[in-house]
């Protein structure tokens, strides 16, 4: 599974100003236990989401299996081990995204009653459930924060929605947009008057960074 330590913008999900600060502590605490162990791993700076994108199957390979058993249990103790930051957290979820194509074919995400969006749902699911699986057999050492992160652990199918853009359309974006462009498409309308590239499998966005996996934390309202 390719994965950077390049930073991406907030995504779709909204931060709320009260919590700002919490989550860059998570964030930091996250990037500099990473940096210690020799992680490789693309965290968002706002969001403090972790970023692993994956093949199109529905099994995890091994490498994926070998970053998983390297990132987890260092993940776990940097949310876990600060009793504050540990107390603040109401849920950590593996979020579960797939690519927009159907049947080898691009089907706009934003399409409504379309039954390819459901089965997309459900093996973003899936995909899902075998990463949350894949961590309850994790049985390292330093793995001493398991329990506290399965007790907060949510699985979760997203299906198409925020499918990432190819890197032409990013540059396309942003001359209309400016640089302040996420890389996922937010929201649920197609941008107007930008001039977007498609292709014939998956439209204007980009397959492969589209269908990932996201590490997410909600903190307790405040």
């Amino acid at each position: 599974a390719p994965l950077s330590t390049k930073g991406r913008k907030q995504g779709p999900e909204k931060v709320l100003p009260n919590k700002n600060a919490k989550i860059r502590v998570v964030y930091e605490k996250i990037k500099q236990a990473f940096a210690k162990k020799g992680i490789v791993a693309q965290i968002d700076p706002v969001s403090a989401k972790i970023y692993l994108h994956i093949s199109n199957t529905r099994t995890l390979n091994t490498k994926t299996k070998d970053w998983l058993q390297k990132m987890v249990p260092v993940y776990a103790e940097a949310l876990f081990a600060d009793k504050e930051i540990a107390d603040s957290i109401e849920q950590v979820a593996i979020e579960g995204y797939s690519s927009p194509p159907f049947k080898q074919s691009y089907l706009n995400p934003m399409t409504k009653g379309h039954p390819g969006k459901e089965l997309n749902a459900k093996v973003s699911e899936l995909r899902s459930k075998e990463i949350a699986s894949y961590i309850k057999k994790i049985n390292s050492a330093e793995f001493s924060y398991k329990h506290k992160l399965l007790d907060k652990l949510k699985v979760v199918g997203k299906g198409m929605a925020n499918p990432a853009w190819s890197e032409q359309n990013v540059q396309e974006l942003k001359k209309t947009m400016g640089d302040n462009v996420s890389e996922y498409l937010e929201g649920n309308d197609l941008p107007q008057n930008a001039k977007l590239i498609e292709s014939e499998k998956c439209g204007p966005f980009d397959c492969d960074k589209s269908r990932r996996i996201e590490f997410s934390i909600k903190l307790k309202q405040q």
